[in-house]
């Protein structure tokens, strides 16, 4: 029987694996050996300061192999954007014709990559708005969010919005998702790398009064540059935006913090390193999201 497959199941996938599966989807999470095991021991744990509550969700079916998908009748591609082609190249020849796989990643090329690498799926980019962290292999500790916005709007995608609907997440169809998607990565650019090379919250750089003003140049040049890509995204609408997660978020560090001092690798080629492309593409200078993109890939050779 079709169901729901988890492809990356880190954070972000096992949060919104866990909630469709608690509301009685069938399941699979393809994800790391150690995480899955603690998962098959004692049971998914969220453990959500937004809530007030710990959960633990029992039932998910795990798989540490790709050709997993074959069962899936809905994708959720969970996976950093540094691995989005690789596997999705595992992917091809067992994914089923027209599933639907939900692109739920950070940055804006993920979505044209897996339409080209998986022509028989229908791709859907997908903003995600939550703040979470992999605590500890099978738990996911969330601070707070969990929203979607996806589309463009379809009959199908309307049918898989309600089946996420009726796991008590919220979701969005806009046929503006890619404009969100950009919003987003304004949002990203202006604080990811920043927070990744000092390692304070959001909320501790905004204390300072300069790190503010570094950070609305980081939200100026990003905007310059989702304006030239073709989207209606003002100043105004890039800071608003910066301002919210910096007093919604106060205590979050950016995932690209946390990888860098995990010594991961991180996705900042794909937030400010997309930005640099798209700006010199346009004939733009965006020198402040270059200075921070160097930054960052040099201390991520000394992390590796």
């Amino acid at each position: 029987m079709p169901g729901i497959v988890v492809v990356g199941a880190g954070a972000v996938g096992s949060f919104f694996g866990g909630l469709l599966a608690r509301a009685g989807e069938s399941v699979t999470l393809i994800g790391r050996p150690a995480h899955l095991k603690a998962i098959e021991k004692h049971g998914l744990r969220i453990d959500s300061k937004a809530w007030g509550r710990e959960e633990i969700i029992h039932g998910l079916g795990l798989s540490q192999d790709i050709k997993a998908v074959a069962m899936a009748d809905l994708v959720l591609f969970c996976v950093k954007s540094t691995q989005t082609a690789v596997v999705a190249e595992s992917m091809q020849g067992a994914l089923s014709d027209n599933a639907v796989v939900l692109s739920m990643q950070n940055g804006v090329e993920n979505p044209e990559i897996l339409r080209r690498l998986l022509p028989q799926a229908r791709v859907v980019p997908v903003a995600v708005y939550v703040a979470l962290a992999l605590g500890s292999p099978g738990c996911v500790q969330h601070f707070g969010r969990g929203e979607l916005t996806v589309g463009p709007s379809s009959p199908w995608l309307e049918a898989a919005a309600e089946r996420l609907r009726e796991a008590d997440i919220g979701v969005t169809v806009s046929d503006q998702v890619m404009r969100d998607l950009w919003l987003k990565l304004v949002v990203n650019t202006a604080f990811n790398a920043f927070s990744a090379v000092t390692q304070k919250t959001y909320g501790e750089m905004f204390k300072e009064p300069m790190v503010q003003s570094t950070v609305r140049q980081l939200t100026q040049e990003a905007v310059a540059v989702a304006q030239a890509e073709g989207h209606d995204i003002s100043i105004e609408q890039g800071w608003s935006a910066v301002e919210t997660i910096a007093k919604t978020m106060v205590d979050q560090r950016s995932s690209t913090a946390q990888d860098l001092a995990a010594g991961k690798l991180t996705e900042i080629d794909f937030l400010n390193g997309t930005v640099v492309r798209r700006a010199e593409m346009h004939g733009l200078s965006v020198p402040v999201v270059r200075a921070l993109w160097s930054l960052v890939r040099l201390m991520e050779g000394r992390s590796r």
